[in-house]
């Protein structure tokens, strides 16, 4: 049962010697064996220990105090499913314990933000941990929070369920202890405190925790307070730092989503503190779906699976392929097997049957985006928006000064990139005042700005820069649809280009566009002027770009009366009319009404034209703000009279996607799909392709993050 000999080298010192589990169990038998005698005979146990004992208690307890794993896999137990079971290590938390002790001999801080799938068991496995760091060490102070005060108790729980399944000669005895608040061990020097993110204005407010766990951190009523400004404050990292925040996502607009794109962005160049890990649904095998389930609904041998899932299991492949830490465990080969897959798709149904599709892959999420979707439906297809993303064509950036733009308006000298080649474009108008109308050549100069760095989901500071994705070009004819704004830093103002596709060999194109929520509305329309001068450079004499200009919402009369002061043709405005009678283009034509007219029907109208467009790709969109930001964001909303509303969620914006829309719809809004629909654009082919390349970023490791070869 015991070792034959000390754990001892010929040098005297300790060399720990590990036990198999039957070993383990066989001597904690014995050892209590020993007890129920010692008590009999009203004896303390220790005088009842010979030499093998006490060798055997001074290697386990030194071994444990040293190794997690060890200790979790031997002497860790958990409720699982109401029986008491040891712990065994699934993927997700042997990955998790890996980067542990990467991060622990590297001699740096612990400190990461786990988004993942419910039921990773990430909650249990660091309870079990800063369990075991409070038994063991010495002057730890550690706090545990959660939502609410349910929540916090059975996180108590589990932690109390360790201490209580430890074998007596290795628990530590508390000096104090209130269930559900607190633990400390005075002998140590360490305290361990349950902190209720619903009620507590500051998490360890005061204190100064070295280890720390918080989850279910999307739905804190105020975490920017109780967690940013309280506990982060308080936490000083150091090799013994431990602190782990961990949730499943709420949607993308809150504290936990902006600090999650905050870490996942910036955390491999040194400029976040929290590491980013995320867990998918499918790492938990054993439960998406359990075996009784694959008993119940074995896998047809006639099944035809949907398109989507042949999309999720590419998508599957492709993160464990990217991913360092689940390619370590699922092996380089890795493909979702098929009761998985069936699994997934039979859930899938089941959603959308009760019109809970969006719900459903933010609790299966395959990646961080899906865990952060918005709480309610999106409008666009995210699948077809991300194959936008992938082939949007690259980009040049451009300040315009000239005629008309206030001197505070032009490019910051730092900004400059001197370079590259500045050049000029030049639109033949005229001026009016008191001695009559005179002719005026107006010029505007686009100044080249230092190529920028997107580094994530703040890209970069566009403000009243211009992107040009695509040059004139003899052939095309272009349309500008504006957006404007107030220029008080809220709303924004944008620009967008639009290239028409030449008949039926190509979609319609993102050309060029603007933005700006810092420039007065009165002060808009030279950059209008100067964007269609240039498209118009290419057009056949005489014409130009079609401009569509908002004027409900938007202040849109004025950038549209400075154009005409400019001398510009009123019939390169577009001319709003309603396109549900007889003969639209002949309504058209008759329409004083310059500009586009946003009502409750032709935003609906417009909307819809452009949501067919990007999800077919008969419109190639090119600006990444658009694709990243506000696309994502667009969700299915309700009025208050009951009625279907597509709007932005809070603290988004929806300036790009209605002055894009708004572009492409004045040069297609009589078109009819027929042509479309007989081609094939980017992003219809069937092939699904896997992208085996290997970012740096969430769940990398060490390794990559400095730059060594792996």
């Amino acid at each position: 049962m015991l070792s034959e000999h000390s754990a001892k080298s010929e040098t005297g010192l300790w060399i720990p010697e590990y036990h198999s589990l039957s070993q383990i169990d066989s001597f904690n038998s014995h050892f209590k064996t020993l007890a129920e005698k010692a008590e009999r005979a009203d004896e303390d146990v220790e005088s009842a220990l010979g030499p093998d004992e006490l060798n055997w208690i001074q290697n386990e307890y030194a071994i444990c105090a040293c190794d997690d794993r060890y200790w979790m896999e031997s002497y860790f137990y958990i409720n699982d499913d109401s029986k008491l079971v040891r712990f065994n290590a699934r993927f997700s938390q042997s990955m998790l314990i890996d980067t542990w002790a990467e991060r622990e001999e590297a001699g740096l801080p612990i400190e990461q933000q786990i988004l993942k799938a419910r039921q990773q068991g990430i909650s249990t496995l660091v309870e079990g941990a800063i369990a075991k760091k409070v038994n063991f060490g010495i002057g730890i102070k550690a706090a545990v929070a959660s939502y609410d005060q349910d929540a916090c108790e059975r996180m108590g729980g589990m932690m109390e369920l360790a201490f209580n399944e430890m074998p007596s000669w290795m628990k530590a005895n508390p000096t104090s202890d209130r269930a559900g608040s607190l633990k400390a061990f005075a002998a140590t020097n360490t305290r361990l405190t349950l902190y209720s993110g619903k009620k507590a204005s500051g998490i360890a407010r005061g204190d100064t925790p070295s280890v720390l766990h918080i989850s279910e951190v999307s739905i804190f009523p105020d975490a920017s307070n109780v967690i940013e400004k309280s506990l982060f404050q308080a936490v000083h990292p150091s090799p013994n730092t431990f602190m782990i925040l961990e949730s499943t996502g709420n949607g993308n607009t809150d504290w936990w989503a902006r600090t999650w794109y905050s870490s996942r962005d910036y955390w491999a160049s040194g400029g976040a503190r929290l590491q980013p890990i995320f867990f998918p649904f499918f790492i938990a095998v054993d439960l998406f779906p359990t075996p009784t389930w694959r008993r119940e609904h074995p896998v047809p041998r006639d099944w035809q699976m949907l398109t989507e899932t042949r999309q999720m299991m590419a998508k599957a492949a492709e993160y464990v392929h990217q991913t360092p830490l689940i390619r370590k465990y699922a092996g380089d080969g890795w493909r979702m097997q098929d009761f998985q897959a069936y699994y997934w798709e039979q859930e899938l149904k089941e959603a959308r049957r009760k019109g809970e599709e969006n719900s459903f892959y933010q609790e299966r999420p395959m990646d961080d985006n899906e865990a952060l979707r918005p709480k309610k439906d999106l409008v666009f297809n995210l699948m077809e928006v991300k194959k936008q993303e992938e082939t949007r064509s690259d980009y040049t950036v451009w300040s315009i000064i000239g005629e008309q733009v206030q001197e505070r308006y032009c490019p910051d000298p730092v900004d400059i990139d001197y370079d590259a080649d500045r050049f000029r474009v030049s639109y033949d108008g005229n001026i009016t005042d008191l001695r009559g109308r005179m002719a005026k050549t107006f010029w505007w100069e686009f100044v080249p700005i230092k190529q920028p760095v997107e580094t994530g989901i703040d890209l970069f500071d566009v403000e009243r820069k211009c992107m040009i994705y695509r040059w004139p070009e003899a052939g095309y004819t272009y349309g500008i649809g504006v957006d404007n704004s107030g220029g008080t830093g809220k709303d924004g103002t944008y620009l967008s280009v639009n290239g028409k596709a030449i008949y039926g060999n190509e979609p319609d194109f993102q050309a060029a566009c603007w933005w700006s929520n810092k420039t007065d509305p009165s002060l808009v329309h030279p950059y209008i002027m100067a964007l269609a001068s240039l498209y118009g450079s290419e057009m056949p004499d005489g014409t130009h770009p079609i401009v569509g200009i908002e004027q409900v919402y938007g202040l849109g009369d004025t950038p549209q009366i400075q154009m005409l002061s400019m001398g510009w043709n009123k019939r390169n405005f577009y001319h709003f009319s309603r396109l549900d009678g007889m003969n639209p283009e002949h309504d058209k034509k008759k329409s004083k009404r310059m500009g586009w007219y946003t009502t409750e029907w032709s935003r609906n109208f417009m909307l819809s034209l452009y949501k067919t467009a990007v999800e077919n790709h008969w419109r190639k969109v090119n600006d990444p703000f658009l694709l990243k930001h506000e696309i994502p964001a667009f969700q299915i909303d309700k009025t208050e009279g009951g009625k279907t509303r597509w709007d932005h969620q809070d603290g988004k914006r929806d300036d790009r996607i209605f002055g894009d829309g708004i572009a492409y719809c004045i040069m297609n809004d009589t078109e009819s799909m027929t042509r479309r629909v007989l081609n094939k654009f980017e992003g219809d082919e069937e092939e699904i392709e896997i992208d085996y390349g290997y970012p740096v970023g969430i769940n990398s490791t060490l390794e990559e993050m400095m730059g060594a070869e792996l």
